[in-house]
Protein backbone atom coordinates (compact mmCIF):
# COMPACT_ATOMS: atom_id res chain seq x y z
CA UNK A 1 0.00 0.00 0.00
CA UNK A 2 1.59 2.95 -1.08
CA UNK A 3 0.32 5.15 1.90
CA UNK A 4 2.83 3.29 4.23
CA UNK A 5 5.89 4.24 1.75
CA UNK A 6 8.01 6.39 3.81
CA UNK A 7 10.89 6.79 0.58
CA UNK A 8 10.21 8.09 -2.20
CA UNK A 9 12.40 8.56 -5.40
CA UNK A 10 10.88 10.73 -8.16
CA UNK A 11 14.56 12.48 -9.59
CA UNK A 12 14.77 12.36 -13.45
CA UNK A 13 10.90 12.88 -13.72
CA UNK A 14 8.68 15.52 -15.13
CA UNK A 15 7.61 16.82 -11.99
CA UNK A 16 6.62 20.42 -13.35
CA UNK A 17 4.78 22.39 -11.23
CA UNK A 18 3.69 22.37 -7.24
CA UNK A 19 0.02 20.65 -7.88
CA UNK A 20 1.49 17.92 -8.96
CA UNK A 21 4.51 18.09 -6.08
CA UNK A 22 1.49 18.16 -3.79
CA UNK A 23 -0.01 14.45 -4.33
CA UNK A 24 3.02 13.65 -2.44
CA UNK A 25 0.94 14.40 1.08
CA UNK A 26 -1.07 11.79 0.42
CA UNK A 27 2.06 9.35 1.77
CA UNK A 28 1.95 10.41 5.33
CA UNK A 29 4.64 8.54 6.71
CA UNK A 30 6.89 9.98 3.70
CA UNK A 31 10.11 11.01 4.97
CA UNK A 32 12.90 10.42 2.36
CA UNK A 33 12.39 12.22 -0.87
CA UNK A 34 14.57 12.79 -4.05
CA UNK A 35 13.30 15.11 -6.44
CA UNK A 36 16.62 16.23 -8.12
CA UNK A 37 16.83 16.89 -11.71
CA UNK A 38 12.85 17.68 -11.82
CA UNK A 39 11.79 20.39 -14.02
CA UNK A 40 10.30 22.16 -10.92
CA UNK A 41 13.80 21.37 -8.92
CA UNK A 42 15.77 22.98 -11.46
CA UNK A 43 13.21 26.21 -11.98
CA UNK A 44 14.10 27.24 -7.94
CA UNK A 45 17.53 25.53 -6.80
CA UNK A 46 20.53 25.93 -8.44
CA UNK A 47 24.41 24.01 -8.41
CA UNK A 48 25.55 26.75 -5.47
CA UNK A 49 22.20 27.23 -3.25
CA UNK A 50 19.18 24.91 -3.00
CA UNK A 51 18.05 26.63 0.44
CA UNK A 52 15.07 27.94 -1.21
CA UNK A 53 13.85 24.51 -2.76
CA UNK A 54 14.56 22.79 0.35
CA UNK A 55 11.99 25.83 2.26
CA UNK A 56 9.13 25.18 -0.07
CA UNK A 57 9.28 21.72 -0.18
CA UNK A 58 9.54 21.41 4.38
CA UNK A 59 6.93 23.86 4.12
CA UNK A 60 4.31 21.00 2.50
CA UNK A 61 6.01 18.26 3.68
CA UNK A 62 7.46 19.25 7.39
CA UNK A 63 7.06 15.28 8.35
CA UNK A 64 10.67 15.09 5.84
CA UNK A 65 13.44 13.64 7.47
CA UNK A 66 16.04 13.50 4.39
CA UNK A 67 15.67 15.94 1.07
CA UNK A 68 17.37 15.02 -1.97
CA UNK A 69 20.19 12.98 -0.08
CA UNK A 70 20.84 15.47 2.68
CA UNK A 71 19.30 15.80 6.19
CA UNK A 72 17.13 18.01 7.23
CA UNK A 73 18.28 20.09 10.22
CA UNK A 74 16.05 21.41 12.57
CA UNK A 75 16.72 24.86 11.63
CA UNK A 76 15.64 24.65 8.22
CA UNK A 77 12.30 22.70 9.80
CA UNK A 78 11.34 25.53 11.97
CA UNK A 79 12.26 28.39 9.55
CA UNK A 80 10.33 26.72 6.54
CA UNK A 81 7.05 26.36 9.44
CA UNK A 82 7.73 30.18 10.14
CA UNK A 83 8.31 31.78 6.65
Amino acid sequence: MLTRCCRCRRSNNNVSDWKEFERLKELPNLKDLLMVNNPLYNSIASDADDSEWRMNVLKRLPTLKKLDGKDVTDDELEQAMAG
